[in-house]
């Protein structure tokens, strides 16, 4: 008996920063606690298959949660703009849906929420977008006896780039006490000795 696992992720080119966050808030006067003193939720992004992109906060603790102002922009780009498809959550914003030719992967994210009633109340973040890919699921899941003794794992995605994901395949045969791992790059298939091999 022979058990498999296959998962995919996208590979993670070095050189570009890691996910930052800056907060700017505001105060009238030391020790007072007003609505710009609280800070604004962090900026969740994922993009789903290359295709679109959702951006999420989590609802503000404040006793009259406000609709937050997401902004975002790249890091070599004067090009700021204010989200074009808000998300809601009980007539709330709580996120912002980006289409596809909003979507640079290779290019440092920025992302700013703010507060309208508070200008001065924001938080930046500066996100790698390639790291937050997740490709739909695999397709066509194949195994072939190419031999007596050799197995091939093969499969299709439909992420456009698939030469940049990474996939890896975990295998377990009957006298093994615990799972193989072996990674994949840049190929939609594996080749693996045979349970009897």
């Amino acid at each position: 008996m022979l058990g498999l696992g296959l998962n995919s992720m996208v590979l993670k080119p070095s050189g570009n920063e890691d996910t930052t966050a800056d907060s700017f808030l505001t105060s009238e006067t030391p020790g007072s606690l007003n609505i710009s003193t609280l800070p604004l939720p962090e900026v969740q992004c994922f993009v789903f298959n290359g295709e679109y992109m959702n951006c999420t906060w989590k609802r503000s603790s404040e006793p009259q949660p406000t609709n937050l102002t997401l902004l975002y922009g790249y890091k070599n780009s004067d090009k700021v703009q204010e989200c074009g498809h808000y998300l809601f959550s009980k007539e709330i914003t709580s996120g912002c849906w980006l289409p596809e030719n909003e979507i640079h992967l290779y290019e440092t994210f920025i992302v700013r929420l703010q507060d309208p009633r508070e200008p001065r109340r924001q938080m930046e973040q500066k996100l790698k977008l390639q790291d937050l890919v997740i490709p739909w699921a695999l397709e066509k899941l194949t195994l072939r006896n190419l031999s007596e003794y050799h197995l091939e794992l093969s499969w299709n995605n439909r992420y456009p780039w698939g030469c940049c994901l990474q996939h890896l395949v975990q295998y377990q045969r009957d006298r093994d006490t615990s799972w193989t791992e072996q990674q994949v790059d840049h190929k939609q298939s594996f080749s693996l000795p045979s349970v009897d091999g």
